[in-house]
């Protein structure tokens, strides 16, 4: 049995890392998630689809770049995605900015189940149809539905974002960065930075072309603002 003092001291020097490794990730990240698809609009399943924006999706892109004019980032980095690429690519005109493609920030592969409505991919995966569409993290993973499907493992999409928040860490210490990416990206990406309230990530509203601001305070990043792209009624 590990001695009380010996579990004390791993505890405390386990949080003085975390501490260190906080101090050195970007001071203020921005968070966009792409603009509106005409799959967004029927209802279907993406996943890592090359969909591009719709008329709306465009409109809702230029409107946070208009949002974002005013202010001041060291990189532009996005998922490389059409719908994500096409959103950051208005927001990169209006601040003349260059785009960093970041594979590590597609949204969730779905197999073959992208391309098919909401509704019948909850019914296969045994999820209430009444959910919203981000709640298809909700089923209960295994073996079979992996196979039987070809989704993209939970595991591994937490690991390539879990990268990707150490890769910032180490590129981009105290900067400021905007990033494009998904709705289910951008929780995990959440969680990730420090964020592990699951009820919360679970009900925070993430709108096509919605903006969610991080900034840090102490040991830890709260959320500066949250606008939501509404004026389109989405």
């Amino acid at each position: 049995m590990i001695p009380v003092g010996v579990v004390v001291e791993r505890s405390i020097r386990n949080v003085i890392i975390q501490i260190n490794l906080f101090s050195i990730m970007p001071k203020k990240i921005v968070i966009v998630r792409h603009g509106r698809t005409k799959f967004n609009y029927k209802d279907l399943m993406q996943g890592q689809l090359q969909v591009s924006l719709d008329l709306v999706g465009i409109k809702q892109a230029q409107r946070t770049a208009h949002e974002l004019k005013d202010q001041i980032f060291d990189a532009l980095l996005s998922s490389d995605l059409p719908r994500t690429m096409q959103t950051a690519q208005k927001i990169a005109e209006k601040l003349n900015m260059d785009i960093i493609s970041v594979p590590q920030l597609r949204e969730r592969a779905l197999g073959v189940l992208e391309g098919k409505h909401k509704n019948d991919v909850f019914k296969l995966l045994g999820i209430d149809e009444n959910q919203e569409a981000h709640h298809i993290w909700l089923f209960q993973e295994n073996s079979d539905l992996h196979e039987k499907f070809m989704i993209e493992k939970r595991d591994d999409m937490y690991r390539r974002i879990k990268t990707f928040v150490s890769d910032i860490r180490k590129q981009y210490k105290n900067k400021q960065l905007l990033i494009v990416s998904h709705g289910g990206t951008i929780r995990v990406l959440l969680y990730f930075l420090g964020f592990k309230d699951k009820e919360f990530l679970k009900k925070l509203p993430i709108k096509n072309a919605s903006i969610i601001a991080l900034k840090k305070q102490g040991t830890k990043y709260t959320i500066e603002q949250l606008l939501k792209n509404r004026k389109s009624g989405l």
